[in-house]
């Protein structure tokens, strides 16, 4: 398939939520990637706000109960990468954590809170640096990460 011409992809997979499959999902996903024109900054930034998405689903989402499923979706188009990820926890309120101005998750922040003792909570800032968009659905269970094309390959 060629990088210049993208037609819209999409990929959806359900599984058992477990950190052994991670690895697995990762190769799946990183092969979607392939048919996107991205710098390797920009792919890692992806994948990185992915990672962290999806360990949140596994770890406090589902809590690692392996009953419970981990749904991701994800379409690649000529203008956007969008991919949800969805558990079957309870819920948080994200809210506040979207509230905060992107500013506090910047490293030297980061570095002060962590030797005050103050850990914990930077998940959703990772992702929030990593991609253009990030919106959440159904109580805090469903999260979408979106990386828009154009920006990402103007920054190249």
């Amino acid at each position: 398939m060629s990088k210049h011409k993208l037609h819209q992809q999409e990929l959806k997979i359900k599984f058992s939520t477990s950190p052994e499959y991670t690895h697995k999902i990762f190769d799946i996903i990183e092969e979607l990637l392939d048919i996107v024109v991205l710098n390797k900054e920009n792919r890692n930034e992806f994948i990185i706000g992915l990672g962290e998405a999806l360990d949140n689903a596994i770890t406090h989402g589902n809590k690692l109960n392996k009953d419970k499923f981990i749904h991701i979706e994800c379409m690649v188009g000529s203008d956007k990468i969008t991919c949800s990820i969805t558990d079957e926890g309870e819920g948080f309120d994200y809210k506040p954590r979207l509230d905060k101005p992107i500013e506090q998750f910047h490293p030297q922040v980061l570095i002060q809170k962590a030797s005050k003792g103050e850990i914990g909570g930077l998940g959703i800032g990772l992702i929030r640096k990593c991609v253009d968009e990030v919106h959440f659905a159904e109580g805090g269970r469903k999260i979408t990460l979106v990386k828009n094309l154009a920006a990402a390959l103007a920054k190249k």
